[in-house]
C-alpha cells in the first residue's frame, strides 16, 4: 500500500535488502491461517505492520454508514437511533486526510466496498451473535451503556 511503499523506499535506501513484502495474492492477512504460514515461510526477525485504515475524504454519519451496512447485507430494516452511547464511546469523528493528500495519496476504495468487504470478512467467523449478545449484556450490567440526556 501506500506506506508500506514509502517505508520500503527508505529502508532501502538506508541499505537494507532483505525486505519481504507480503501480497495478498500469496498471503490473504486477514486469515489467521494465512498469518501463520506468512511467519512459518519467511522467519522474520522483525515484523512492520503497516495496515491502515484511513478516511475516505467525505464525511459519513454514522446513521448513514449503518444504512450502507443494511443495504450490502440486503436488508429492508431501518436503522434504529435508541439515543444510547457506551461510556467512552467516540461520538463524533473525522479523519483528516491532507497530509496524506499533501503526499499524493488518494482514496481509491469507497466506503461502500469497504463495508461489503468488512462484512465477507465477518462472515468467516462463527458464534459472534452470541458473543455480541453478551458483550452487550455485561456493558449494560456494569452501566457502561447509557442514554443521552
Amino acid at each position: 500500500g501506500f506506506l508500506g511503499r514509502h517505508v520500503v523506499a527508505a529502508l532501502r535506501r538506508r541499505g537494507y535488502s532483505r525486505l519481504f513484502v507480503p501480497r495478498s495474492a500469496a498471503y490473504d492477512l486477514r486469515q489467521d491461517e494465512a498469518v501463520a504460514r506468512l511467519y512459518a515461510d519467511t522467519r522474520p526477525d522483525v515484523v512492520i505492520h503497516l495496515a491502515a485504515v484511513v478516511g475516505g475524504g467525505r464525511a459519513v454519519t454514522v446513521l448513514e454508514l449503518a444504512r450502507i451496512m443494511l443495504d450490502a447485507c440486503g436488508s429492508s430494516l431501518e436503522p434504529s437511533v435508541p439515543g444510547q452511547f457506551r461510556a467512552g464511546d467516540t461520538r463524533h469523528t473525522v479523519s483528516d486526510i491532507s497530509a496524506l493528500r499533501a503526499l499524493g495519496w488518494e482514496p481509491v476504495v469507497p466506503v461502500e466496498q469497504n463495508v461489503r468487504e468488512f462484512l465477507q470478512w465477518m462472515g468467516t467467523y462463527r458464534g459472534t451473535k452470541e458473543y455480541l449478545d453478551e458483550a452487550e449484556r455485561v456493558m449494560r450490567q456494569q452501566n457502561v451503556v447509557r442514554s443521552v440526556a
